[in-house]
């Protein structure tokens, strides 16, 4: 799985993705977490929380187990940190959400794309 990760994909998640993606790593494994718990962990709004998810979504970070339900005003019901998602957070965290204010500069994203593609996590 590591090694079709590209941060190509994932250069445009910004700061409201890693705060979402971060509160989610909090809970257990496999743990459901709905929109409000969501909201209550980061203080964001349900835009921005739907916002985040579906670019989580999109980079395999977060799992949507029910994607034909959703819990206005959230697009979904609930979602889950994936493994993977947990991998390159616990990994790559720093490095990735630590660049400019509109994503991450192509040259961090092309040095740890050619190092996930070399070293699994």
């Amino acid at each position: 799985m590591s090694q079709d990760f590209e941060l190509d994909d994932f250069n445009m998640i910004n700061m409201k993705a890693k705060h979402v993606l971060e509160a989610l790593h909090e809970f257990e494994k496999e743990e459901l977490v709905r929109g409000e718990l969501i909201h209550k962990r980061t203080g964001l709004a349900p835009i921005e929380i739907n916002e985040a998810i579906k670019a989580l979504a999109k980079s395999l970070l977060v799992d949507i187990p029910d994607s034909l339900k959703n819990s206005k005003p959230y697009h979904f019901y609930a979602v889950e940190i994936t493994d993977f998602g947990r991998q390159v957070l616990e990994k790559y965290g720093n490095i990735l959400f630590s660049s400019s204010i509109g994503g991450f500069g192509y040259s961090i994203c092309r040095t740890l794309r050619f190092a996930i593609a070399a070293k699994p996590l």
